[in-house]
């Protein structure tokens, strides 16, 4: 779970208590695991940056991805394609990023951050959601709070 109270916090059924509970510097909107690799988690924050986790070494985040201008709503990783995941914001835009992409050299005449491949700015107030097509590689929907949807 996450929440306002600035934790992510792990449970296993077959315990009472928390087995992980970690304290960040901020509100947590979201968390999303990784269909593939069950250690692997993102989170969405309020201070405008998703961090990437590991639950072997769930004291930190081993990277965090920053684009947004304003709270990360929420964080979703592609069902089909386990190395990209998206992140909707307050801000109005949806960033598809890869992970794969960590750590290699930035692309000459390239805009924003090297994992970022891609930007949807056609939304024009806070996106609430979206979901990645079970069977299409590349394809989601997302909502937003002026009721429009996008495809």
């Amino acid at each position: 779970s996450c929440g306002e109270d600035s934790k992510i916090i792990l449970y296993d059924i077959s315990q009472e208590t928390p087995v992980h509970i970690l304290k960040r510097s901020c509100p947590i909107n979201s968390i999303d695991f990784n269909i593939i690799n069950e250690n692997i988690f993102i989170s969405g924050n309020d201070d405008h940056n998703i961090d990437l986790f590991d639950l072997r070494k769930f004291e930190f985040s081993l990277y965090s991805f920053k684009n947004h201008s304003d709270k990360i709503i929420g964080v979703k990783w592609n069902k089909r394609i386990p190395n990209l995941f998206a992140s909707f914001s307050t801000d109005s835009h949806i960033d598809i990023w890869d992970v794969s992409k960590i750590g290699q050299k930035r692309l000459e005449n390239s805009e924003g951050p090297n994992e970022l491949i891609f930007r949807h700015g056609g939304h024009t107030s806070d996106v609430n959601d979206l979901d990645w097509n079970p069977y299409e590689d590349l394809l989601m929907a997302s909502v937003c709070d002026d009721n429009s949807l996008h495809s």
